[in-house]
């Protein structure tokens, strides 16, 4: 008996999926350089964000390894509190520095280190209106740039990138200052010559009757003293100065009505008649209490001593 033919057997392999053709993930090359800087100075602190654009172009100014659109500061922060108010203050400022290519990492390092020693750097924030006494660079490392810092064309502060007209912000400041400043120093010096006019317009016009002044300085001069013997029951002030209360004692002839009666007499007297001994006696008695009055009430202004 004939054997079967044989049967073919089907073998199936299982081979894994070719791989997609997918291009490998991009390296991320560390071409910047991270800084941390601390400046001292009188008005360094609160630190604002003009003050940050004058250190990113005073820093693209002086550095020579990287431009200034690969400048940003990132952060900043007050470095200590001020024990008292009028001392330094101190703000210590992240920075950000891409050259684009890593190898030239060192060279940056090293050169933000000599405009920091040397004073360029504290002469081009001068320059920029911003005035420090003192500047330290604290920390370098090499970092991944940000994408602030790859997109801004004028530096960044923060992150926001530095505009082309907003970098004479701090210089209009400093110019509007200036004005101020002058403003006041003119209107002093407006006030003092002002005042210095009127001093001499006062000056002269007291110079133009002295007389005048000292007449109203010395006071009235008023009997204080007794009667003198030979002034015994004499009338020794005149009527120059008439319609005064303090005349009004005063013997007068021209008054119809005088405030006293007339002396026992006064008519044989006006008519150029003798007087009797008693006549006379009575009349020097009566002028001597006319005299204690003027003596008691002061004697008039203006009023002349004459012989009766």
């Amino acid at each position: 008996m004939a054997s079967p033919p044989p049967t073919s057997r089907q073998y199936v392999f299982n081979f894994p999926p070719p791989a997609a053709n997918t291009p490998p993930a991009p390296v991320s090359q560390q071409t910047a350089v991270a800084a941390v800087l601390a400046l001292t100075g009188n008005n360094v602190w609160p630190f604002t964000d003009v003050m940050a654009g004058a250190l990113v172009r005073a820093l693209g100014a002086t550095l020579s390894y990287v431009n200034q659109s690969g400048i940003g500061v990132t952060n900043w922060v007050e470095a200590s509190r001020r024990r008292r108010l009028l001392a330094p203050s101190s703000v210590l400022v992240d920075l950000e520095l891409d050259g684009a290519n890593n190898a030239v990492t060192p060279s940056i390092e090293a050169d933000l280190q000599n405009v920091v020693i040397n004073g360029e750097l504290a002469a081009a924030l001068k320059s920029q209106g911003l005035s420090v006494s003192a500047i330290s660079l604290l920390h370098t490392s090499v970092t991944t740039p940000s994408l602030t810092t790859l997109s801004c064309q004028y530096g960044s502060v923060g992150q926001s990138c530095i505009s082309q007209t907003s970098s004479d912000t701090l210089s209009s400041g400093a110019i509007a200052g200036i004005i101020v400043a002058a403003c006041v120093v003119g209107a002093v010096i407006i006030f003092i010559f002002a005042w210095y006019c009127f001093l001499r317009s006062w000056w002269n016009a007291r110079q133009k009757d002295p007389a005048g002044e000292t007449a109203q300085a010395k006071p009235a001069m008023t009997p204080m003293g007794a009667q003198p013997f030979w002034l015994k029951g004499r009338n020794i002030f005149s009527n120059s100065a008439k319609n005064t209360p303090r005349n009004s004692v005063q013997l007068n002839a021209n008054t119809e009505t005088p405030t006293h009666p007339a002396p026992f007499g006064a008519a044989a007297h006006d008519q150029g008649l003798p007087l009797s001994p008693e006549e006379q006696e009575r009349e020097k008695d009566l002028r001597g209490q006319h005299y204690a009055e003027h003596v008691e009430m002061g004697a008039v202004q203006g009023a002349q001593p004459v012989q009766v």
